[in-house]
């Protein structure tokens, strides 16, 4: 369960890396401007600000960042539903495009299910309108695509990627009645995630408001119990960033009555003010009354406003600077490259602006362990600032741009900000994410950036270079191919040289043959060869640069696939009404051979397809023609269709389970039309073979006419 739960956030973790790349650019462009832009709306703002604030002032100074706010903010704002598609995109086992329509389609319908639902008035809220907002319920709302709804942020974006996803494996290939038979397949899946988003959307419209009274009885407690409701407060908070329900945590310290602040005036006596952020800028205005203040009456001070903000800085500005090294550092040798430019760029992003999300949403979902060590390093960032009376606020977020504006201007005119300390702190956390990033990494092989499992089945060669880009030095570089494409057996190659492909070193790398038909090269890669194909592809595209290494080719080996133990017995049922067959008599030398493996051929008589074995479905090929089988057993099964049938790009094929089904001996797998294929490919002689054997084992026929599911004719001794 656990394995299971852990791959699926692996899967979601990478589907996240499109929409977390936009975060960087986003996030400086959002927080440039917008913490300068701040800065003209202070009122009464201190001597010190105001050739700042002239020069923002400046119209075309102010119109540029506007726009530079503006334009990063639409991407975060946007951002539950960049997730869903993500997520949506990440799970999809196939026909993506659809399952990314069907969740953006789901994350509308949910919110604007649960907008009726709040203007009803059958939730805990009462009725809720734009026009009827009770102010205790404000941070309850807000407004996601144009409708008014509740403010689930990430969470529902989570919550509609995986449901379009599931829906969409589930049902993408359903049939229906031929008189609803145009919705059927892809077209059914936008429509069944419509109605089951309908029906999360009333189940979140009254479990919501549930979970944020609950937050807030937290925050209480969190208020009353000095630097341990401190570290409480920084962990819960960076805990909740996931969900989007940190803002329900600090909004009531930030700007309510959980937390008030009696503000030193310039001109003797105090004022009280309500929320630890607006007692902070009220105090900033009042910047005269504490200069020269003493420690006693700065812990006073920050008790009531900074306590709850300068926490951010030293790991924002250093810690996750450490935690983005420890994962370049840990990152495979052939991949720093590819990474670098992510981590660095949302290192950059958190220390100059505070935006963390980029950096921390690259491992939250592949390493959660990383996170909750994050949250903690988090806690104990602002204890120490609250022990150590650091007075540093924000009108963005916790980076460089508000600890200049916020710390040192402050701190050069008199105010003892304690500005050192965020330095001090943060030069500790940075070893501490660091060595603890790396220790984690390491220690439990956590699949960070970087570190993911390589997409084709094999390692790396001594050279240091992966297999795909092992495989296209031996077909004698890009320049050397003129198409490439591929099946489930093998690599099919045209080229310009047949003289620049290196057969041997194509086999040392784990082909089990090399043909060469006129300029075309076919590689016998087995099940990986689609994957190395596309692997292939990226390269020549650039999407994977080529890491510098020598040229040494050492043989790769298969990782070992997890599978049942083989117990050497298998009952096989005839998959097809024909001719059974020896496997030499296929016209094509890659089946008659054995390049892939013994087994036998059948000459089909129609085109009912059904599992020779029980087991697992490991594999249908994207063009329908082939499909494996793991037996209960433990044995390997392919089931290939035709030959050269993967032209037909899937044509004249219907095929009536998918990857994870497990089937029983007998269970229809694939509908053939023959008379459709029969003259486009070269035969429609059907090899079935078994990929796994060992060499002392073989496969014995009883060749002849057979019968769909007749049993005893095939025998593996």
């Amino acid at each position: 369960m656990f394995s299971k739960l852990f791959g699926v956030l692996q899967r979601v973790g990478k589907a996240f890396m499109l929409p977390i790349a936009l975060l960087p650019a986003a996030g400086i462009l959002l927080g440039v401007g917008g913490a300068f832009l701040n800065l003209t709306t202070l009122q009464n703002p201190p001597a010190i600000y105001e050739g700042l604030i002239q020069f923002v002032s400046i119209p075309w100074v102010t119109a540029l960042l506007t726009i530079m706010k503006n334009v990063g903010d639409i991407v975060f704002a946007n951002l539950p539903l960049l997730f869903a598609i993500g997520i949506a995109v990440g799970l999809a086992k196939a026909d993506k495009g659809t399952a990314a329509l069907a969740s953006g389609i789901g994350f509308i319908v949910m919110h604007q299910t649960i907008s009726t639902v709040l203007a009803l008035g059958i939730t805990p809220l009462g009725v809720i309108t734009p026009d009827n907002i009770p102010a205790q319920y404000a941070t309850y709302v807000t407004t996601t695509l144009g409708i008014f709804t509740l403010n689930i942020s990430v969470f529902g974006g989570i919550v509609a990627g995986v449901t379009a996803a599931l829906l969409h494996n589930k049902y993408h290939k359903i049939q229906l009645p031929q008189v609803l038979g145009f919705f059927g397949g892809s077209r059914f899946v936008p429509i069944v995630t419509c109605v089951t988003m309908l029906a999360i959307g009333v189940v979140l419209a009254m479990a919501w408001p549930v979970l944020q009274n609950g937050i807030a009885v937290i925050a209480g407690l969190v208020n009353e119990s000095g630097p341990i409701g401190t570290f409480l407060y920084g962990t819960i908070e960076r805990s909740l960033i996931p969900v989007g329900l940190h803002h329900v945590f600090y909004t009531p310290f930030w700007f309510t009555g959980f937390v008030q602040s009696n503000v030193l005036l310039d001109g003797g006596g105090t004022m009280l003010i309500d929320g630890a952020n607006t007692a902070y800028f009220a105090q900033l205005s009042n910047m005269g009354a504490l200069v020269g203040a003493t420690p006693d009456v700065m812990g006073e001070v920050v008790k009531g406003s900074t306590r709850f903000m300068a926490g951010k800085f030293p790991f924002m500005i250093f810690g996750l600077s450490g935690a983005a090294l420890a994962m370049y550092r840990t990152a495979k040798p052939e991949r720093k490259k590819q990474v670098a430019g992510l981590l660095i760029s949302a290192a950059v992003t958190a220390a100059l602006t505070g935006i963390t999300e980029p950096l921390e949403f690259a491992f939250l979902f592949v390493a959660p362990v990383l996170y909750g060590v994050h949250a903690v390093l988090a806690g104990l960032s602002f204890m120490l600032m609250d022990i150590f009376n650091v007075f540093i606020g924000m009108t963005f977020s916790g980076g460089l741009i508000d600890f200049t504006l916020f710390g040192l201007l402050p701190a050069g005119a008199g105010v003892p900000t304690n500005w050192i300390y965020v330095i001090i702190v943060g030069a500790i956390l940075f070893p501490i994410y660091y060595f603890t990033f790396s220790f984690f990494i390491k220690k439990f092989n956590l699949k960070t950036p970087g570190r993911e499992d390589d997409d084709a089945t094999t390692g790396e060669g001594d050279n240091g270079l992966s297999l795909a880009h092992n495989v296209l030095e031996a077909l004698g570089g890009r320049e050397n191919i003129t198409n490439l494409d591929a099946c489930i057996t093998r690599l099919r190659v045209s080229v310009r040289s047949v003289a620049a492909v290196d057969k041997d070193r194509i086999k040392a790398l784990g082909a089990s043959g090399v043909m060469e038909v006129g300029d075309n090269i076919q590689a016998i890669f087995g099940g990986r060869s689609d994957i190395i194909k596309n692997d292939i592809l990226d390269i020549i595209e650039g999407k994977t640069p080529t890491p510098e290494a020598t040229k040494t080719v050492a043989k790769e080996e298969p990782k070992a696939v997890e599978k049942p133990a083989s117990n050497g017995k298998l009952e096989v049922l005839m998959p097809i009404e024909g001719e059974l067959v020896a496997l030499e008599t296929v016209p094509d030398p890659v089946f008659a051979e054995k390049m892939m493996g013994d087994g036998f051929a059948i000459n089909p008589a129609n085109g009912q397809v059904y599992a020779p074995v029980s087991g697992e479905v490991v594999n249908v090929f994207p063009t329908k023609h082939a499909i494996g089988i793991m037996s209960d057993s433990g044995r390997e099964v392919l089931i290939h269709f035709g030959i050269d049938t993967v032209t037909l790009k899937g044509e004249g094929f219907t095929t009536h389970v998918e990857a994870g089904t497990h089937v029983k001996a007998g269970d229809l797998l694939l509908t053939v039309d023959i008379e459709a294929i029969r003259d486009k490919v070269p035969s429609i002689m059907t090899p079935v073979l078994f990929t796994d054997l060992t060499p002392e084992e073989s496969v014995q026929i009883k060749a002849g006419a057979v019968k769909a599911k007749e049993s005893n004719r095939v025998q593996i001794g």
